[in-house]
């Protein structure tokens, strides 16, 4: 692989910016490998986190008609529990518009960021979550969940 193997010490060398073509084409790869969504993937939805130009992490907003769908976040394997993930989803979310949607199995963490569980959604959200329900190999039970609206400064400053 393309990865270095020594610890983040300082998360402020991390860079969050959107992606390369060889960034791309290794996430595209990536997202595969962890089993993500990857239909219908382009690069202009990705931000993508780098460490000394070595692509760590990446996450997807996808434009629908009625919402926008925070997708396909993905840390590589040795940089996962270091802070990667919350720094790039705070970026993310300062780009959110509402309302703003994900559909996730680990919703105890992305309430952190302001995310509610939510039981009514637009149906590009239902869509989603049969597609993760059904050709997403996850033993774990789906979820959709909603960025509140004051969460987008709050989750930014924290």
């Amino acid at each position: 692989m393309f990865f270095k193997n020594e610890r983040i010490d300082n998360l402020g060398d991390i860079k969050i910016k959107t992606p390369t073509n060889n960034e791309f084409d290794l996430l595209c790869h990536l997202a595969a490998e962890f089993d993500l969504d990857t239909r219908e993937m382009k690069k202009n939805q990705f931000l993508v986190a780098v460490d000394n130009d070595v692509l760590i992490g990446f996450g997807r907003i996808i434009q629908h008609p009625e919402c926008r769908e925070f997708c396909t976040l993905g840390i590589v394997e040795h940089d996962r529990n270091k802070g990667v993930g919350s720094k790039l989803i705070k970026e993310i979310i300062k780009k959110a518009t509402q309302p703003f949607y994900l559909a996730c199995i680990i919703p105890r963490y992305f309430e952190s960021f302001g995310f509610r569980i939510v039981s009514e959604f637009p149906k590009e959200m239902q869509t989603k979550l049969d597609y993760c329900n059904d050709a997403l190999s996850v033993n774990d039970t789906y979820v959709v969940m909603q960025l509140h609206a004051s969460a987008n400064l709050n989750a930014v400053l924290t």
